[in-house]
C-alpha cells in the first residue's frame, strides 16, 4: 500500500477503513517482525484508535481484535507444526541414508566376491563378510554362486522398520492437524479478518508443507522398493478434513490467551 493511499484513508476514509488499515499494519508486524515494514507511525495509530467513537465502530474494532487474537493463537501452533513436519522429513532422510549405505555395502561385498572364482576362497571371503557385516546373510539360487543379502530378521533391520513406521505415522498426524488449523485460519482471513499478510503466511506455509511431504513421499518410495515395504504418506492436498469440523472453532476464551 503506497503512502498516498494511506494518507487519503487517514484523512477521508471511514472509521471501518481506518480500522482495517490499523489491523493490516498489525498483521505486517506479526508476520515479519520488521518495524521498518509497518504502514503507520505510532502517532497515526494513536489517531485511529482515538477516532473510535460510536458503539458500532468500537464493536467492529473489538471484533477484529478478538479475531486477530484467535488467528495468532492458531497460527503459532501452525508455525510449530510445520517445523515439526520438516524435522520429521529430515529424520526420514537419515533412514534413507541408512538404507542406502546398507545397499551400497551389500553391492560392494558382492562385487568383491566375484573376484574370488575359486570355491574355497569365495566361501572364506563370504564367511568373513557375513561375520563382519552382521546385517547380511548368505543367499544362493540353484546353479549360481552364493551372495549376501540383508537379513530381514536382524535387529537393526527390524529397528529401521519400526523407526520408519513411526516417522510416517507422525507425519500423517502432524499434517492432518496442520491442514485442520489452516482450514480455520483461512476461514478467519476470509470472513472475519481479511488481511493479506495473514493470508500470504498461510499460503506460503501450505506450500512448504506440500514440498516437504512430496520429498518425504519420494523417500518412502525408495525405502519401500529397497526393503519391500508398503508404507504410504498422503499428499497434503489429498488429506480429507473431518466432516464435523466446526465452522466457529475459535471461541473468545481461546482467543484471549494472547491478550
Amino acid at each position: 500500500m503506497i503512502r498516498k493511499n494511506i494518507a487519503q484513508i487517514l484523512k477521508q476514509g471511514s472509521m471501518r477503513q481506518k480500522t482495517l488499515l490499523y489491523m493490516n499494519d498489525l498483521a505486517i508486524f506479526n508476520t515479519s517482525y520488521d518495524l521498518e515494514k509497518q504502514l503507520l507511525t505510532d502517532k497515526e495509530k494513536t489517531i485511529i484508535y482515538r477516532g473510535l467513537k460510536t458503539p458500532q465502530d468500537i464493536k467492529h474494532y473489538n471484533n477484529m481484535r478478538t479475531s486477530n487474537k484467535g488467528f495468532l493463537f492458531f497460527n503459532d501452533i501452525a508455525r510449530t507444526t510445520i517445523e515439526s513436519i520438516i524435522g520429521l522429513k529430515q529424520t526420514l532422510l537419515q533412514q534413507v541414508l541408512n538404507v542406502g549405505y546398507n545397499r551400497l555395502y551389500r553391492d560392494i561385498i558382492n562385487d568383491l566376491l566375484d573376484l574370488y572364482p575359486e570355491e574355497d576362497s569365495r566361501e572364506k571371503a563370504l564367511g568373513l563378510a557375513i561375520e563382519k557385516s552382521e546385517i547380511f546373510k548368505l543367499y544362493q539360487e540353484k546353479g549360481y554362486s552364493p551372495y549376501v543379502v540383508e537379513d530381514e530378521s536382524h535387529k537393526d533391520r527390524q529397528k529401521i522398520k519400526r523407526d520408519v513406521e513411526g516417522i510416517v505415522n507422525s507425519l500423517e498426524i502432524e499434517t492432518e492437524g496442520l491442514k485442520i488449523i489452516h482450514h480455520r485460519l483461512k476461514q478467519i482471513t476470509k470472513e472475519e479478518l481479511p488481511l493479506k499478510p495473514y493470508r500470504d503466511e498461510v499460503e506460503k506455509r501450505e506450500e512448504r508443507c506440500r514440498t516437504s511431504l512430496q520429498e518425504a513421499i519420494t523417500m518412502i518410495d525408495f525405502i519401500n522398493e529397497e526393503l519391500d515395504y508398503s508404507l504410504k504418506i498422503t499428499p497434503y492436498d489429498e488429506i480429507k478434513l473431518p466432516k464435523d469440523l466446526s465452522k466457529n472453532s475459535v471461541n473468545d476464551e481461546s482467543a484471549f490467551l494472547y491478550d
